[in-house]
C-alpha cells in the first residue's frame, strides 16, 4: 500500500500498439518521475526500430520475455514530473486510498 510517494514509476503496457503506448506513457510524465512503456516479446522490435521517438520523449522502453521477466531496452532516468500540481493530486488520491 503506498501512503504517500516520493517519487512515481508510471508504466503502460501494451500488448502491440507502441505508438498509443507512448502516447499514454508521455502523459503520465505529467505527474511521473519515470514512465515507460511496456510491450509483449512479439512485438518490441516495432518499438525498438523507433527507440529515437522514445528517447526524445524520455519515455523507457522494455518488454516482457517468455519467462515473464521485464526486459528495459531504454531507461530515461528519473525527472521531475511536467506538474507539481498533478503530483500532488496523485498523491492524494494515494492518501485517500488508504484510509
Amino acid at each position: 500500500m503506498v501512503l504517500k510517494a516520493d517519487k512515481i514509476i508510471a508504466v503502460e503496457y501494451k500488448l502491440s500498439n507502441w505508438k498509443r503506448a507512448l502516447i499514454q506513457a508521455f502523459k503520465y510524465k505529467n505527474f511521473a518521475h519515470a514512465s515507460y512503456v511496456i510491450l509483449d516479446k512479439d512485438f518490441h522490435h516495432r518499438a525498438i526500430r523507433n527507440i529515437d521517438t522514445f528517447k526524445r520523449s524520455r519515455v523507457g522502453l522494455g518488454y516482457v520475455d517468455e519467462k515473464g521477466n521485464v526486459i528495459i531496452e531504454y531507461d530515461p532516468g528519473i525527472s521531475k514530473p511536467f506538474s507539481d500540481k498533478s503530483f500532488e493530486k496523485i498523491n492524494l488520491l494515494f492518501e485517500k486510498q488508504s484510509v
